[in-house]
């Protein structure tokens, strides 16, 4: 260690000793040390250890009697290169990270720790320097960053970072007046994808999309993956109206193209929200990032009613009408809870004999303020915000005890149809929930059919056979609802394990009328029976409709023509003749 001492001290053999000992130390060590003459111009080094060579390539004939300054480069921080000459000015200690460059040009992190050495009189002679390579660590610490603040499939800002971005921005637009556009992007039909591809074929499109509307964006624009698959983009400094929808368009034009995922190409089309701040509108206050997040929400679920592969723009009477579905929404758990829900029950009657030969149960709403909801309104609903497992739950517990407690009062027993929504079929544990029901309830599984719509069945087919099947093997029937009204209805009768099918109350409602569709009804029903199904007409209204599903041989009525669906207490077993 070849200090250049400004007093020649003679040492003892221990005290050098001790030296030799320290220079060796120092040699070993794997961080970076220097040793900086505090007293010459310019403050050179006059030591830098073996570390310090490695890792940043020079040599010690270029090193010495250098500053230690030219170890920064172009992107090394002003502030932190003045906090260390501040610091060797006024001989202080230091601890701080800086940006330093290595002699072939590379960057690397240095967590840089300086200490003054003073001489017996407390002079400062010198300082020395340990220079700590950070540059791994630091690579993690983005890395980590990076993740907390973008969707780590797509590169895109995440949901939590994009708010405040709008908080941000929105700021901006206030201060210099000026338009901010949010455009919120949902992908139209995506489970339909991940159902066909695979979750690795739904990503890489998601992957796609986030490219293209990347090519788009101008510096200062800022896109966002807020869910599975939902985007917005933040536009600021819109000029006007006319402008946002320019770009609109331009955004649109993104999904012309087909999308290329393995050997399939994928047509693919969003249905768009926009929200924007205008300062034209003269607010006294700017929206939170919160809300125009919200409002463009609000407008792309809007253009999803409109029929989906469209744009919507925000106002207040979508405002309105989505705050009462929150509200209707939040009233629907309520009525869960409060026992506001009530099971009515419409016979189903033996075409020939008109007898009752089972019953169907159908939810109904008593809400406190609003009277009867009608079940169009709220079971949508309710399958939108998943509360229909747990209603659906509900309903068939209800029907399997009123049904057993029915059937101890009657010389012969009848079965209960009960409706099963697709999300409530698609659970992991529904055969487990159906299990513990009847077992619970005491019901005969012969006395019990569940209902399920061709939708049951695109959702996940395998799955859903296999269910099926399942069911067939505990006993349980089980019924297609609304046949015909689908695509593949006649295709899924050659495979599926079920006993009955029941004709959409669309093609009875005018075999009075048509012909066709007379012809039609006549050719559903011989088909059924020659595959030893069951048959059953919905919505019989008048005599005449009766009297010709009768002609045509089909096996159950059921309708107003009978009766209308009734609670449990009123419920009718002594039809006539109709």
């Amino acid at each position: 260690m070849e200090v250049k001492p400004h007093n020649v001290i003679a040492l003892s053999p221990i005290e050098h000793e001790k030296a030799f000992l320290l220079e060796r130390a120092v040699e070993s060590s794997i961080n970076s040390i220097v040793i900086i003459d505090a007293r010459a111009p310019g403050r050179p080094l006059v030591y830098a250890n073996h570390a310090f060579y490695k890792t940043t390539g020079y040599t010690a004939s270029e090193v010495l009697g250098q500053s230690l300054h030219f170890l920064q480069g172009g992107h090394s921080e002003q502030a932190v290169i003045d906090e260390i000459v501040h610091a060797l000015e006024h001989q202080l200690e230091l601890k701080t990270t800086v940006l330093n460059y290595r002699k072939d040009g590379t960057s690397y992190w240095n967590e840089v720790h300086i200490s003054p050495v003073r001489e017996v009189n407390g002079e400062v002679s010198h300082f020395i320097g340990v220079l700590q390579d950070i540059t791994d660590k630091k690579s993690v610490e983005e890395q980590l960053t990076y993740r907390q603040t973008h969707d780590a499939l797509t590169g895109c800002l995440n949901r939590d970072f994009f708010e405040e971005r709008v908080e941000h921005d929105l700021l901006l637009a206030q201060r210099q007046q000026q338009m901010l556009v949010l455009y919120y992007i949902d992908i139209d039909n995506f489970k339909a994808v991940n159902d066909a591809l695979g979750l690795a074929g739904g990503d890489a499109l998601l992957k796609q999309i986030a490219e293209r509307i990347n090519e788009l964006l101008d510096p200062g624009d800022t896109l966002a993956r807020l869910a599975a698959d939902e985007f917005a983009l933040l536009v600021p400094e819109v000029a006007n109206a006319e402008e946002a929808q320019r770009i609109l368009l331009r955004l649109q034009g993104v999904f012309k193209k087909p999308f290329t995922v393995g050997q399939h190409a994928l047509s693919i089309t969003p249905s768009i929200g926009i929200a924007a701040y205008e300062p034209s509108r003269k607010l006294t206050l700017v929206p939170e990032a919160s809300t125009l997040i919200q409002h463009g929400d609000m407008a792309m679920y809007q253009a999803k009613l409109n029929g989906r592969n469209t744009a919507h723009w925000f106002s207040q009477d979508i405002s309105k009408q989505l705050s009462a579905k929150l509200l209707l929404r939040q009233e629907l758990h309520d009525a869960l809870e409060k026992q506001q829900l009530e099971l009515y029950y419409q016979p189903i009657l033996c075409a020939n004999q008109q007898t009752v030969c089972s019953i169907e149960s159908l939810i109904r709403w008593h809400h406190p303020t609003r009277g009867m909801v009608s079940p169009a309104e709220f079971i949508p609903l309710a399958e939108e915000s998943g509360q229909i497992v747990a209603m659906g739950n509900w309903v068939l517990e209800q029907a399997c005890h009123d049904i057993t407690q029915m059937n101890k009062q009657r010389s012969k027993a009848i079965s209960v149809a009960v409706n099963i929504s697709p999300v409530q079929f698609i659970q992991p544990n529904f055969l487990q929930t159906v299990r513990e029901i009847m077992q619970k309830t005491g019901v005969e599984p012969a006395h019990l059919e569940l209902e399920i719509t061709e939708s049951v069945l695109m959702a996940d087919e395998e799955r859903a056979i296999d269910t099926i099947h399942t069911l067939d093997s505990m006993g349980i029937k089980v019924s297609l609802d609304d046949f015909g009204t689908g695509y593949s209805s006649l295709a899924y009768l050659r495979f599926l394990p079920v006993h009955k099918i029941k004709i959409d109350r669309s093609f009875v409602r005018e075999i009075a009328n048509s012909k066709r569709d007379n012809a039609i009804l006549a050719g559903i029903i011989a088909l059924a029976h020659q595959l030893d199904l069951t048959v059953v007409a919905e919505g019989v209204e008048v005599p005449v409709q009766a009297q010709l599903l009768r002609e045509a041989d089909c096996d159950l009525l059921q309708g107003f023509l009978y009766a209308k669906p009734q609670p449990l207490a009123q419920l009718r077993f002594d039809y006539y003749q109709r």
